[in-house]
């Protein structure tokens, strides 16, 4: 007799051939297909299931809102209506006209015995398992809750496994996929909305994130100056080539900034708000300086705001 060779398994298998073969008997207890319906036509739909069947009919429509790895699209329950039920057939009629509408038939009562005594306890442990193996744990809600709530979800998506595959495999990744999602939401819904106290202490750990400032006697006068100073070299552009020299419109706007920057206190005293910062009042004084439009002003900006970068990086 020949002897198996490799590593022997410590525990027995939680979903073996044995459940695979539950999986194709669960599935067999439904009846699913695809078709146009039209606005209060009867459609007739044959099936083996009997009387205890529960029937669903959808409609896929593309998400809008769809973020990341958020589904592309969204599965949307209908209305419907059933009339002249059989052992073996049933009548539905919706009251709009909807292409590619799902429809489907389950015997629920014969679904949950095979459910409860093959595919329950496998498939729980295999959610514990892949939230425990990759630490897929979820903020602010208990192991329990998650798991619950993948189970649900992977019900939800039991009618699109196709046999001959292997369905562990393909549940297993469906679970996977749904929790690593409801993080990705989590962490976007956290950078959009924590405090600074939330995130200081983290941002106090981080070296790369924490600016250090050399110079305690920091003077607004003396940066003021050296900006305006930087302004002046950058308007003489005598000896620019003709590509690298200013245009009209930025001269403007140069000579307006010396103005303002070099009576800074004065010039801020007399915009609406006084000596607090308001960008419209100094684009209302930057206009009345230039008689630019606001367009004009923000284009011919760029070549000085590239000066007060250089400056800020070379340092005060």
């Amino acid at each position: 007799m020949a002897i198996k060779r490799g590593r022997k398994r410590k525990n027995e298998l939680y979903f073996g051939p044995e459940e695979e073969e539950a999986v194709v008997k669960f599935l067999e207890k439904r009846y699913m297909l695809v078709l146009d319906l039209i606005k209060d036509q009867p459609v007739t739909i044959n099936h083996n299931l009997g009387d205890n069947v529960i029937v669903t009919v959808s409609h896929v429509i593309p998400n809008e809102n769809a973020y990341g790895n958020d589904a592309k699209t969204l599965e949307i329950d209908l209305e419907f209506t059933i009339t002249n039920q059989t052992p073996t057939e049933l009548e539905i009629t919706i009251n709009e006209n909807i292409a590619d509408v799902t429809i489907i038939v389950v015997n629920e009562v014969e679904r949950d015995l095979i459910f409860n005594e093959w595919l329950k306890a496998p498939l729980d442990k295999m959610i514990e398992s892949i939230i425990r193996r990759y630490k897929l744990y979820r903020k602010g809600e208990t192991f329990e809750d998650l798991h619950t709530d993948t189970l649900s979800f992977l019900m939800t998506k039991v009618h699109k496994f196709e046999t001959g595959r292997k369905a562990y495999s393909y549940f297993g990744t469906i679970c996977k996929h749904y929790i690593l999602g409801l993080l990705i939401k989590d962490e976007k819904y956290m950078k959009q909305n924590s405090s600074y106290e939330d995130m200081s202490e983290y941002i106090q750990e981080r070296d790369d994130l924490i600016y250090y400032i050399d110079d305690d006697e920091f003077s607004m006068d003396k940066f003021i100056k050296k900006v305006s100073d930087g302004i002046k070299d950058e308007l003489d552009d005598t000896n620019l080539p003709p590509k690298k020299k200013l245009n009209e419109n930025e001269k403007k706007v140069g000579y307006a900034l010396i103005e303002i920057l070099e009576n800074w206190e004065t010039a801020f005293e007399s915009m609406d708000g006084g000596s607090k910062y308001n960008k419209n009042s100094v684009l209302e004084t930057m206009r009345n300086y230039t008689n630019l439009s606001t367009k004009d002003i923000r284009l011919s900006m760029k070549r000085f705001k590239d000066l007060y970068e250089l400056l800020k990086q070379r340092g005060l």
